[in-house]
Order: structure tokens, then sequence, then C-alpha cells
């Protein structure tokens, strides 16, 4: 895997040649928490099949896609998202993952052990500040499986 938290990041790693073929990229932070909104994946699948590397290298998540995006290895739309905590916010770089796209499946090759220890260390980013719209969608938005609807924030 190769992670990255916006798809700037990737498309500049692909122009460096640090994407190969085999690779896994990992773009989190994209969901509808983390966006906020929708982020939108797609450049990077279509920078990646740009440069001969579509087919070659998977690209896995958090944020939608184009209906266009019809090429290579694609995953969107994962939840739990990133920025919840949900399983690409554990993903390395160096980690190991298959896709299976006739049983619809993906495995991260991580022990259970590693992932509760990443998992017990792990900061979730504020994506914006305490005030104003952005905070108060943050903390109302629901996940993507139930709508990514606002509800009311309810402090503890």
């Amino acid at each position: 895997a190769k992670c990255f938290e916006a798809p700037d990041d990737a498309i500049a790693a692909l122009r460096e040649g640090k994407l190969k073929a085999g690779d896994a990229v990992i773009l989190r932070g994209l969901g509808v928490r983390g966006g906020p909104a929708m982020g939108m994946a797609s450049r990077v699948v279509f920078a990646l099949d740009g440069a001969g590397l579509g087919p070659d290298v998977a690209v896995i998540t958090d944020g939608q896609l184009s209906g266009l995006v019809n090429k290579g290895l694609v995953v969107g739309e994962v939840n739990p998202e990133a920025a919840t905590g949900g399983t690409l916010a554990l993903v390395r770089d160096g980690d190991r993952i298959t896709v299976d796209a006739e049983t619809g499946s993906i495995e991260l090759h991580v022990p259970e052990s590693e992932l509760a220890a990443r998992r017990a260390h792990l900061v979730l980013k504020d994506q914006h500040s305490e005030e104003g719209w952005l905070a108060i969608y943050e903390r109302s938005v629901q996940p993507l499986q139930q709508g990514a609807a606002l509800v009311q924030h309810r402090k503890a």
C-alpha cells in the first residue's frame, strides 16, 4: 500500500515515479465527514490510466468516483471512512492488500494484534475548527450508508 491524504499528493507521487505496477493507492479522508462531503478521487484513477498504470495499480478510497471511472481496479466509498476511525485510517505504507473483484472483498494482510496497536495510537484529525458551519457539519453528518444525513449533535 501507498497511503495518501489528498488526491494531489497521490498525483505528485505518480509524477515523481513513486507508484509502480502492483501498488495499491490508499486515498483516505475523502468521505462525507473527512471531506467535508464526498471528495472526488476520480482524477487519481485518470492520472494512473494516463501514465499507463491504470490496469496495474489499485485505488482504494473512502471518497466518491465519477461514473466515468471504468478503468482498472478501483474500490470507492469505503465505510466506515478513515475520518471516523475506519480501517483505511490504519493502513500504512508498505502494507499488503488483496482485492478480490470476484468475491467483492478486500483483505489487509496485517495481524490483528498490529491493527489493535495502530488503533490504540490512532489520533483522528479534526478537519475544522470548533466553530462555524463546517464544524457543525462534521459533528452532525451521519455515515454514507445512513444517507449522509445531518442529525442534531448532542453534547455528552
